[in-house]
């Protein structure tokens, strides 16, 4: 006899954030696709560059101008996340690729689109607390299967675009 779990699991969350973003992926075509990647890439970079300092100044230990603090109870892994969220909605805003102009094969939309997912979701859970995002690999396959493979994740899209640049690869 086979029970269903009554609560939805992490992995079904995490299969619908796959299902979205690679129907997303496809919707935003070529341009759009790049300018997500790299926004991926910046969002996590500025997020871990500058949360320390911002965290500072939410915990009361930076005054800003030496007249004005904060004290709240903000964790690391929310600022980070309001970080990496807005770097990636300002570089999407704004970001555009000109140039000569190609098109995307489906394998390489496809990719793009869940290579962009999966550097989102990883990058999510690299700024969790490590007991916290134990937890959560305890109880999902595809949280442990993201978290422990960040570093696949963010060199595969490379891979991808060396692979599909023509010249490169023998026919």
């Amino acid at each position: 006899m086979i029970l269903l779990q009554a609560a939805p699991s992490w992995d079904l969350v995490i299969a619908l954030a796959f299902v979205i973003g690679v129907t997303y992926g496809f919707i935003m075509l070529r341009d759009r696709i790049l300018v997500m990647l790299l926004s991926l890439y910046a969002g996590i970079m500025v997020a871990n560059l500058v949360a320390e300092p911002i965290q500072k100044f939410f915990s009361g230990d930076i005054a800003l101008l030496n007249k004005i603090w904060v004290k709240s109870s903000a964790s690391p892994f929310m600022i980070k996340t309001i970080i990496f969220g807005v770097v990636i909605l300002i570089i999407n805003a704004k970001g555009g690729i000109t140039g000569r102009r190609s098109q995307f094969n489906f394998f390489e939309v496809g990719a793009y689109s869940f290579f962009n997912v999966c550097i989102g979701l990883s990058a999510r859970f690299s700024f969790m607390d490590p007991d916290k995002l134990k937890a959560y690999t305890d109880v999902s396959k595809l949280t442990s299967l993201l978290g422990e493979h960040q570093t696949l994740w963010f060199v595969a899209p490379l891979i991808v675009v060396i692979a599909t640049i023509p010249g490169v690869v023998h026919q």
